[in-house]
Formats: C-alpha cells, structure tokens, sequence
C-alpha cells in the first residue's frame, strides 16, 4: 500500500513537473513572439505614418503640394485614427492575454509546489496508517488472548465450584 501511494505521488509529480515545463516553454516562446510582433507594429507604425502622410497629399489631389480636397483628407485622416485605434486596441489584448498566460504559468508553478508538499504530507499519512495496522493487529492478538485466559478461568471457576458442592453434599450426608 505503502509502495503504491509513493509511485503514484511521484507520478503525478513528475507529470506536473512536465506539464509546468511544456507550459512554461509556451509561455516563453509566446512571449518572445508576443516581443517580435510589437516590435514589428511599432516600426510598421513608424513608417506607415510617414508613408501615409506623403501618399495622403499625392493621393488627396495635390501632385504638386498644394491645398488636398477637404473632404477626402478628412475622410482618409478619420481612416487613419481607426486603423491606429485598431491596432492600439489590439495591442492592449495582446498586452491582456500575455499578462494572463503569465499568471496562469505562475498558478501551475504554485500547484506544482503544492503537490511537491502534499506528496510528503501523503507519505506520513501513509506510514501512520501502515503504524495503526500493526497496532491494531497486535491489539486485535492481546484481546484474543485475554478472551481465552477468561474462558479457561471459567472452567477453573467451574471445576471449583463443583469441588466444593460436592464436599458440602459429602459433609451434609455424613453429618446428618
């Protein structure tokens, strides 16, 4: 019993400790990318801007630099500031989710080491159950010892009994 309870403590820590591991490697991998795109975004964003302010005064009419059309410069700024919005509120998801990943990997590390203190906690649980058998088997012993001291005092108890009436019958008869 004592056996089966260590190697199925060990196995589940070792699975923990393997899955905290695979999490961990994701976590940091997911990381690093979470890393490579917003470095990405920030000089897409860098050029974009400047693309975008020279590409808006050539595509707004205005080949040689002047005044663009109101309306359609509006409508491309408004464009803009969506896309940008977009990408900002995009940012603060990615931010959101990185931020949850990393707390759920330190959730699994804190139940990894849970389970490492709970497993020595099972292990005395164990050998004091594996203690209380033996005590209750050598109890179990000492009572049926005593149970059969008490039967064999019965019979001496009898026999007795039966002496003494019989002399009280023998004693009444020959005295009478």
């Amino acid at each position: 019993v004592h056996q089966h309870s260590t190697t199925v403590v060990v196995s589940l820590q070792s699975r923990l400790a393997s899955a905290s591991s695979r999490f961990k490697s994701v976590l940091e991998t997911r990381s690093e990318n979470l890393r490579a795109a917003s470095a990405r975004r920030e000089q897409f964003a860098d050029t974009s801007n400047i693309r975008s302010t020279a590409e808006m005064s050539t595509l707004l009419g205005s080949p040689r630099g002047g005044p663009p059309h109101g309306q359609q410069q509006a409508q491309q700024l408004a464009l803009v500031d969506r896309q940008e919005q977009y990408i900002s509120d995009r940012n603060t998801a990615i931010q959101t989710i990185n931020q949850t990943v990393v707390d759920l990997g330190t959730i699994f590390q804190q139940l990894a080491q849970m389970v490492h203190e709970q497993g020595e906690q099972v292990a005395r649980i164990d050998a004091n159950v594996a203690e209380t058998e033996l005590n209750v088997e050598a109890a179990h012993g000492e009572l049926t010892k005593y149970l059969q001291s008490v039967t064999s005092n019965r019979w001496l108890m009898l026999k007795i009994f039966g002496v003494l009436i019989f002399f009280f019958i023998l004693f009444v008869v020959f005295a009478a």
